[in-house]
């Protein structure tokens, strides 16, 4: 749920990462079902995590009481944001999460610079930021997040992004070549061998190469499909309920409306191991209407014989579709 599932045995990083489960938890009013069950396997991943868990949890609960006091000169009128990262600031500062530099003194998390999560093949792993904002990773994704939050890459793979939008700090990705920035948004992002599709689902946001090429700036809002490579920029429209169907990995399920047999085939490669090859000398002109779970192999094959009568074989960690007098 949070940044910083990606655990290690740095006693400092663990309780940093039980701070941010505990502000998650007890400062977000979403906390759902599935965010009990992820934190409850993270307290079962090691016992260190349960100490860390109950020794700043304890703290937690005494700067509660601290943070009924208002600071100097709020006159009592601490906004509830305000509020918890007093309580934050407070709890971090009692386990030596922070250090000081310089004569003005800065503080930092003691989180590396940049933090690295992954997917593997048919996974998933949700991510949200200390503002609420959440990253959401599809398939076999790699991302990093810079320390300040407010700066990812999308190295490969795709993601949704959820972000509070804040002026003063421009959420921007950067991702083939270009960069990404959110204008007050909710927007999806898949890389592919040629460059990257954006598709913005809510608010706006900007897309831009590195190159500064200004013909290749686009302004893009609900339904905007961008398709950007490292010489051109094209943006076509998408219905909401298309948007929808595209997002329907996050129920681990994925939509078919007229796609041709091959097409649907290598996006259901995406999410298994065992991949499906189509096999025939037709098999360009054979089009698939319907839903199909990421990670079922049969249903795939059964769906195919159905609707076309093509037979499927096993052959090691491949799935082959065909006519059915192919041997």
């Amino acid at each position: 749920m949070i940044a910083g599932l990606d655990h290690n045995n740095n006693a400092k990083a663990i309780e940093a990462q039980a701070v941010e489960w505990l502000i998650a938890r007890d400062e977000h009013q979403t906390w759902t079902d599935q965010d009990q069950k992820q934190l409850d396997a993270w307290l079962a991943e090691a016992p260190a995590h349960t100490t860390a868990f109950w020794r700043v949890e304890a703290s937690w609960n005494r700067t509660g009481l601290i943070a009924e006091i208002p600071p100097f000169g709020l006159g009592g009128k601490e906004p509830p944001r305000a509020r918890r990262w007093f309580r934050f600031f407070r709890i971090a500062a009692s386990l030596g999460l922070f250090a000081v530099f310089g004569a003005g003194g800065y503080l930092y998390l003691s989180h590396p610079e940049v933090q690295t999560f992954t997917t593997p093949i048919g996974g998933q792993k949700i991510i949200t930021l200390f503002d609420g904002s959440q990253i959401e990773l599809n398939t076999d994704t790699i991302l990093q997040i810079s320390s300040n939050q407010r700066e990812v890459a999308l190295i490969k793979g795709e993601a949704l992004f959820q972000i509070h939008h804040d002026a003063e700090h421009p959420f921007s990705v950067s991702v083939a070549g270009h960069k990404v920035t959110d204008l007050g948004t909710k927007f999806l992002i898949r890389t592919n061998p040629n460059g990257l599709r954006v598709a913005l689902v809510e608010g706006r946001a900007r897309i831009e190469p590195d190159s500064g090429a200004q013909d290749q700036i686009a302004m893009l809002v609900p339904g905007d499909v961008a398709l950007a490579t490292s010489t051109s920029l094209a943006v076509t429209k998408k219905s909401g309920q298309e948007l929808r169907d595209e997002l329907a990995w996050q129920k681990g399920i994925l939509v078919f409306d007229n796609t041709p047999l091959t097409e649907a085939a290598a996006e259901f490669n995406r999410y298994n191991t065992v991949k499906i090859m189509i096999g025939g000398p037709n098999a360009d002109h054979l089009k698939i209407n319907g839903a199909i779970h990421t990670n079922d192999s049969e249903e795939f094959a059964r769906l195919a014989k159905n609707l076309f009568g093509l037979r499927a074989e096993q052959r090691g960690n491949e799935i082959v579709i065909g006519s059915l007098d192919v041997q």
